[in-house]
This record gives C-alpha cells, structure tokens and sequence, in this order.
C-alpha cells in the first residue's frame, strides 16, 4: 500500500541508497495496490536525453525492454510520448508504451514486451520544473476515474516527498573541467571519439582521455551511463 509523506521518517533523512530503495518500494505498492505489474518514471525526451535508458530515473521494467527500447530510437517518436507532450490529462495505451507510431516499428519490442496490455501514463513536472513520465503498464482493465485520480496523487506525493532529490544526486566531489563536458555534450549527440576531435580540434586520443576522466568523475562504467548522470545533474 501506498504510504503518505506524513509517514515517521523523511526521505530527505536518508541516504541515497535508501532513497532509491524508499523510492522503489512505493512505486511498487502503488502499481499492486492497482494491480498493475510495472512502473517507469523517465525523463521527458529531449536534446539532453539522447536515449531511453539515459532518461530512466527509475523502473521496474526488464532490463531486455529498455535495451530494445534504447536500441530501436522508438522512444522519441512514440504516440505515447506525442500525446503526452500535448495534453496535460492522463493518457491510457493499449499497446507497447513506447513504441513507433509507424506499424513496422513495433515488430523489435513485441517478444520483450509481456505483461504491457495496457500503460497508464502522466507528465508531470518536479521541483526542478522538469516534466518527468510516470508510467504504469499490467494487464488489467481500464482503471476508473477514481482510481486515476488516486494515482496521480500519489505520484504528486511522491514528487514531493523527494523523487526530485533522488534524480539530481550530489554533484561529483571532483568538477569536471570544460573539455570533459563539452567531449560529454558531443558524445550525447551520438558523436563518436573521432567525429568529437574533428569538432573539437583536438586528437582522437585526447577525446578518449577526457571521457575517461569524466566516467572515473562520475563514477560511471560506460559512456551512456556518464550521459544519463551528467544530464541528471544538469551539468550538460
């Protein structure tokens, strides 16, 4: 079930380990107590998420889905997406969350997409007044208006009690100089290492150095994990 933000302790209390983890048990208790099966809070796509899985702020869907979402570029184009951008009213999907407005698109998310009948997503902005998307996909019925109600509360609720502060964690201890974010900024654009040089006017070797520095900075295994954190924290 639930719980309110009138609860004993205070997200803000706690670590960012238990944040995530207080995170992740509402989220869940939200979906069952509707019977849902999977929640997603994401960035809304833009310049700075330059794929799904960098804009994923938290979720419980399989890893093999946001790889094929994050693989196919569905994201951006969806219907989903689109009507959310359009309206600020709840918006229910009968099919694949994200997948393409164009048939053809939806053949690469069909065999990973089990249990996604039916989405329920909302826009909503956080304290940072970013738009985030909530999220929640099962195989139920349509839920009422009530219950729609019920939940959009609990996601405000749950902005407030401190989904904002779990998405922008602390800046790195160590700043990151001006080429680590700039060969950042490109890398999101999909450039590559070399493409980076050429733009930049600096070698190819340089680039790689500086994007390891800005990994070991960001504490990251891989370049679309430095991405995701560095737009979270709003350095580029």
């Amino acid at each position: 079930m639930f719980r309110s933000h009138n609860h004993a302790y205070r997200m803000s209390d706690e670590t960012p380990v238990e944040k995530e983890h207080s995170v992740e048990e509402k989220l869940s208790g939200m979906s069952r107590r509707f019977g849902l099966d999977f929640y997603l809070v994401s960035a809304f796509p833009g310049s700075l998420v330059p794929t799904f899985a960098a804009g994923v702020v938290i979720s419980n869907w399989p890893a093999s889905l946001i790889e094929a979402y994050d693989l196919s570029g569905f994201y951006k184009e969806s219907e989903l997406v689109r009507r959310l951008g359009e309206t600020m009213r709840p918006v229910s999907f009968s099919e694949w969350p994200f997948a393409d407005r164009h048939p053809p698109g939806k053949a690469a998310v069909i065999d990973v997409s089990d249990g996604f009948e039916r989405t329920l997503a909302f826009a909503i902005r956080d304290h940072d007044h970013q738009r985030l998307i909530f999220a929640f996909s099962g195989r139920r019925r349509p839920l009422d208006e009530n219950e729609i109600a019920t939940l959009y509360l609990s996601c405000l609720t749950l902005i407030d009690d401190g989904l904002g502060r779990l998405r922008r964690p602390s800046l790195p201890t160590e700043p990151l100089s001006g080429r680590e974010l700039d060969c950042l900024r490109w890398a999101a654009e999909g450039k590559s290492s070399d493409e980076i040089a050429v733009i930049l006017d600096i070698s190819a070797h340089t680039v790689v150095s500086y994007l390891k520095n800005a990994l070991r900075k960001l504490d990251a295994v891989n370049r679309m994990q430095a991405i995701a954190r560095a737009c979270r924290l709003g350095l580029i």
